[in-house]
């Protein structure tokens, strides 16, 4: 009966040992706002409806887009919500870093990402064809937004992300049809969409860089794939993550040193993983010494420089 007991006892820590090991850090999205002299602008223009739709479709799609990345489990606000009361969390209508943290720690997220919406406009140009009879019109929507993934036992701010979206959208309309601001709805979800999946991806690839799966036949495989947003013609550099770097003034650790290898254009992209050939830098060893162990091998994504979409 005692070894009984004792067997138990093992199999019972070695399962919460396993279940520990498996379990994903939590990250918590706090409530999405707009900088106070840009709510100022945007209530003037009468675009606070406009400016309500977009945070919603945000705050939905930003969920979605960190749930994608299979890196973390997600909390939401109404999650924070429920353990406090609004105003724990924002004060004047922005989230802190150090109310968010409070709250990340009280519901157990490591991370928190707050989300500050810093640029936005949206106007019509419209284009007159007498000879058909007909208005043609575009919605022009831009969104920029900076984002902060917070630490919740420090408080630090990890990495700042500054993201930008310009899309439009075309519309024919019956004549003498004349806009009023609230075309295209679709185009708020795009948009919406576009902005999510890039501040999910810069902030995934801060917390925890793409790893290499497999080198083989020239080709490299990463655990990135369709869910996370990878496309085919992406560009990842390539680092072989070395050893920790300890301050010895501190003691603090400042991260692992990263070498420079080269980069992997992505030619073939599944759901979970991605493939690339990479191209190595010239100080690089030749590709089958430098990928004969892979479990140091990190990608990040290469930054396109900012551009209309």
């Amino acid at each position: 009966m005692r070894k009984l007991i004792i067997f138990t006892a093992i199999t019972m820590l070695a399962s919460a040992a396993f279940l520990q090991a498996q379990q994903k850090d939590t990250l918590a999205v706090t409530k999405i706002t707009a900088g106070k002299s840009l709510s100022l602008k945007i209530a003037s223009e009468n675009k606070s409806i406009v400016m309500g739709r977009i945070t919603e479709a945000l705050t939905a799609n930003l969920t979605h887009a960190f749930q994608s990345t299979r890196r973390f489990e997600v909390l939401t606000r109404s999650d924070l919500d429920a353990v406090s009361k609004e105003a724990d969390l924002s004060a004047s209508g922005n989230a802190s870093v150090e109310s968010g943290a409070a709250q990340g720690a009280l519901k157990g997220a490591k991370y928190i990402v707050s989300v500050e919406i810093t640029d936005f406009q949206d106007y019509t140009e419209k284009a007159r064809f007498e000879s058909l009879e007909r208005t043609a019109e575009k919605r022009i929507l831009r969104l920029g937004a900076v984002a902060s993934v917070i630490n919740s036992t420090t408080g630090a701010i990890l990495e700042t992300s500054s993201v930008s979206v310009n899309e439009s959208d075309i519309s024919d309309l019956p004549t003498n049809v004349s806009a009023n601001g609230n075309l295209n709805d679709s185009l708020i979800a795009e948009i919406s969409r576009i902005l999510a999946e890039r501040i999910a991806q810069n902030i995934c690839d801060a917390i925890s860089p793409a790893r290499a799966l497999d080198y083989a036949m020239g080709t490299l495989s990463f655990n990135r794939g369709a869910n996370s947003g990878v496309k085919v013609g992406d560009v990842y550099e390539i680092f072989h993550m070395g050893k920790a770097l300890i301050d010895p003034e501190t003691g603090e650790k400042l991260g692992n040193n990263e070498i420079y290898v080269g980069t992997l254009t992505v030619n073939r992209v599944n759901a979970k993983f991605s493939q690339g050939v990479p191209k190595l830098s010239v100080e690089a060893l030749n590709a089958d010494e430098c990928f004969k162990d892979v479990s140091n091998i990190i990608l990040r994504k290469q930054k396109a420089p900012a551009q209309n979409n």
